[in-house]
């Protein structure tokens, strides 16, 4: 609020996820999430594209009244950028947190298996869904990952079969990729 930027930008991480939504309702602003694309228009306003109704149509969306304009955006949609001989300045902003003012309390954290921690940032993706029939047909997709060099994914009926763990999911309800 102190620094009044036009537009904030997060990545669609699952820090990102969490946060976004909490800092655009703090400030009274909207959010657009995943978004796909982002350019501006002729009045500098940011243009967000992100995918809608199941990733099968693209939307545009535009935020003419309310600052900061934010959205997070998928990893990897956009190329690496030059190396830049630029620097820029670090500003650390204070934050004095006292417990009364958390309302989360972490009570553990559980470490993601090492496969699923990479599917999303996995280059070849073996998926399977229902039509695999069964777990042991399902075992099958493991011998092809490892033989493409990639990782095993899977839709939700398989995981709600008990084929596959959760953190394989991947669509709509699981992981992005």
């Amino acid at each position: 609020q102190e620094k009044k930027p036009n537009v904030v930008l997060l990545g669609a991480t699952s820090f990102g996820r969490d946060l976004a939504p909490r800092v655009a309702a703090r400030l009274e602003t909207g959010l657009t999430a995943d978004c796909l694309d982002l350019s501006l228009d002729k009045d500098g306003l940011l243009v967000q594209t992100k995918p809608s109704y199941g990733d099968n149509v693209m939307v545009d969306i535009v935020i003419p009244e309310h600052r900061p304009q934010m959205a997070t955006v998928r990893p990897n949609v956009f190329p690496l950028p030059e190396r830049s001989t630029r620097t820029g300045k670090v500003t650390t902003a204070p934050v004095d947190l006292q417990p009364e003012d958390l309302i989360t309390v972490v009570k553990e954290i559980i470490a993601e298996k090492q496969e699923a921690a990479r599917i999303e940032d996995a280059d070849v993706i073996v998926c399977g869904g229902r039509g695999m029939g069964s777990k042991e047909n399902f075992e099958q997709l493991y011998a092809l990952a490892d033989a493409l060099g990639g990782v095993v994914g899977a839709t939700r009926p398989p995981v709600d079969e008990g084929w596959i763990d959760g953190a394989f999911q991947i669509g709509q309800s699981g992981k992005m990729v």
